[in-house]
């Protein structure tokens, strides 16, 4: 891995758009992947995305390295994936990847439901990379070795966030 990574995000809805152009505008080489080609077609003639941000955050036209539908050239020279799916396909989309050795980033909601959640920071558990868990306590970083147990607030939370924060406190790892 080089000393800056290089970012493949799957799904290119607006969250998955907008999360490669912050990318790109800072300076991160960047992998935008969709499984529908109609769904990045107009972003793949442009070579890049248009995004504005509001309060100083990047603006302007974003190159991305690549914009494909084809999963193995989108994953050819990931170090690191974020899965910007709808969250009923989380666990199955970050799964598949944390089970093939790719580093992953999974955004809250973990997942759509206990069940998804608990197969999520199971399989990261037993990987033979590195997993990432982004949820209520933040982005923590899970590597092999040492367990830690998360647990983020729930004062703001519905009861459907109170659920899956269990799941995420069943254990993480950490170096």
């Amino acid at each position: 891995m080089s000393t800056t990574p290089t970012y493949t995000v799957i799904g290119a809805g607006h969250g998955g758009k907008a999360m490669a152009a912050h990318l790109a505008l800072m300076g991160f080489r960047v992998t935008l992947f969709n499984r529908t080609p109609d769904r990045v077609a107009a972003v793949k003639a442009r070579r890049g995305i248009d995004l504005e941000s509001y309060g100083g955050g990047p603006n302007g036209f974003a190159r991305l390295a690549t914009v494909t539908s084809d999963m193995t050239q989108a994953l050819a020279e990931a170090d690191l994936v974020m899965v910007v799916v709808p969250s009923s396909a989380h666990a199955e989309v970050g799964c598949a990847l944390l089970e093939a050795g790719i580093d992953v980033l999974v955004e809250k909601p973990i997942a759509a439901d206990l069940p998804s959640a608990r197969r999520l920071v199971e399989t990261a558990q037993r990987g033979v990379q590195r997993g990432i868990l982004a949820q209520r306590a933040g982005i923590v970083p899970l590597k092999r070795g040492n367990l830690l147990g998360v647990q983020g607030p729930a004062e703001d939370a519905g009861a459907g966030d109170v659920a899956l924060e269990a799941a995420l406190a069943v254990a993480v790892r950490t170096d």
